[in-house]
């Protein structure tokens, strides 16, 4: 197959990537905010806390064959028959034992009318179970502008063409139930149509060694990184309830916002992209130390501007009803920086096959996000919120620390490329702030705060950009160059890239 250069490619599949997600960011939140002015917090509540259990069962069922398929650098039809074989079982019969054990789950919950919630949804395993191995294909070929297409067309089908009806109607946590199947199902029949793969029922015995010695080692860091970041909906639901689970889980949903954005965005290219050249670990070194300079330089004012307008933001978009997730929020996306680089580091940690390492402090990282949850319930969710951002910078650290022994890198090389950002993010937020409080002071409405502020913002980084571009150190030139090279490509027809 002929191939562009790998950082070109790259470049344009994060363009894509960024271009898709940004439009999914729009529309989620879109979508969101009308779904909080149609339901109370405790119906959220309620799937919430179901779709821990949904999700964990999924993250089992998989076995990580999915990931193997896009980690092996050779891969053969007999390994797609196998994985695909082994994805359609294992989803069954994930899907079976999820709806006989539900009884169990919904006692453990504590939580009233989620066992029917656990079992309805149960059918999303089994969809799953079937479209796994052709977004593996997908992913491995680095089609990105289909996946991303995909699951924009599918989140938009599932959310708001039958969730937010049904939610206008008073169908309560249903709506969302519906919505979650809606979307699996509209999701699996798109990916069987662009990437059907080799089918089969039985696998192969030989097939099935290859797959699962990598994958099950997949598996076991995803089932970690999921108690992860699910520890802390299961204490909050549990000892707290479905209402303050619905504000707790609302202010985690408009968290993912941008780190999906900036972090999901590139460390999805990564992966394949990294797999493909595992065997030269200085060009991984070197796209690792451009992936946590860019989204540093991303990712800080990004997180400092929401801090600090989280108030306004919340009771603007959402209403006074959910004025109790502001401060949760404000101490949850202080953390943004540190929940994006930790995907990166996964990226590269997997890239390279370190997947038994991960998958360790994967588990220590949710044993730290259950006990932080639990020493902060004496404070409420924003107690919550403190020792889960406690969690999320250990898991920075210790993510951080593998891939500096997989790539070589020196400590003060991967540090000091973040650190870097901080005089260019601080002359950002330092504007913002000022004008908000500017404005909080003269009682302007939420808005007015808003406006004002945010353009504050924007001038102060389009001028700092212009007339002090060195604060943005060598990203900032990278994205420049990056840039006028797009504008030269629109106008001239001929693709390149900057230099790794």
């Amino acid at each position: 197959m002929n191939r562009k250069p790998l950082t070109q490619e790259a470049v344009g599949n994060v363009g894509w990537q960024a271009l898709v997600m940004g439009t999914n960011l729009i529309l989620k939140a879109g979508i969101l905010i009308l779904l909080a002015r149609s339901m109370p917090a405790a119906q959220f509540g309620l799937v919430a806390a179901a779709t821990v259990i949904t999700s964990l069962a999924t993250d089992f069922s998989q076995m990580g064959v999915h990931r193997a398929l896009v980690q092996r650098l050779r891969l053969d039809p007999a390994h797609i028959r196998t994985a695909f074989a082994l994805s359609l079982h294992s989803g069954i019969a994930a899907a079976v034992l999820l709806f006989l054990a539900a009884p169990w789950f919904a006692d453990l919950l504590r939580i009233e009318g989620t066992q029917s919630l656990i079992r309805f949804l149960a059918l999303t395993l089994f969809v799953s179970g079937i479209s796994s191995v052709s977004a593996s294909l997908l992913e491995r070929e680095r089609r990105f502008r289909t996946l991303g297409l995909i699951d924009l067309a599918s989140y938009f089908t599932g959310f708001g063409l039958v969730a937010l009806p049904l939610a206008m109607v008073d169908y309560g946590a249903w709506a969302l139930a519906v919505g979650h199947l809606t979307q699996a199902l509209v999701r699996c029949t798109a990916m069987m149509i662009v990437a059907t793969p080799k089918l089969a029922l039985i696998p192969r015995w030989q097939e099935s060694k290859d797959l699962l010695r990598t994958g099950i080692g997949f598996s076991a860091g995803q089932i970690g990184n999921y108690l992860a970041t699910q520890a802390d909906y299961f204490v909050v639901g549990r000892w707290l309830g479905a209402e303050a689970l619905g504000l707790y889980s609302r202010a985690y949903q408009f968290l993912m916002l941008p780190t999906h954005m900036f972090g999901k965005v590139t460390s999805t290219v990564l992966f394949p992209t990294l797999a493909s050249i595992q065997d030269q670990p200085e060009r991984v070194a070197r796209a690792y130390i451009r992936a946590l300079g860019v989204i540093a330089l991303m990712t800080l004012p990004v997180g400092g501007a929401l801090a600090v307008l989280a108030p306004e933001l919340i009771l603007f978009l959402l209403g006074s009803n959910w004025a109790g997730m502001v401060l949760p929020f404000q101490i949850l996306v202080s953390m943004l920086l540190f929940r994006t680089s930790y995907k990166i580091s996964d990226s590269v940690v997997l890239a390279m096959g370190s997947m038994y390492q991960r998958a360790r402090l994967q588990f220590l990282y949710a044993g730290a996000v259950a006990g932080g949850s639990l020493l902060g319930l004496a404070y409420g969710l924003p107690g919550v919120a403190v020792g889960v951002g406690s969690a999320v910078a250990l898991n920075y650290l210790m993510m951080m620390t593998l891939a500096r022994r997989v790539t070589g890198l020196s400590l003060g090389k991967v540090v000091g490329v973040q650190l870097k950002q901080l005089p260019g993010a601080a002359a950002i937020v330092a504007p913002l702030w000022i004008a908000a409080v500017a404005a909080r002071e003269a009682g302007f409405a939420d808005h007015s705060v808003l406006g004002l502020a945010i353009l504050s913002g924007l001038v102060a980084a389009a001028f700092a950009w212009v007339a002090v571009p060195g604060l943005f150190g060598a990203e900032g030139r990278w994205l420049r160059e990056l840039a006028v090279d797009r504008i030269e490509t629109f106008r001239s027809g001929h693709r390149a890239a900057p230099a790794e």
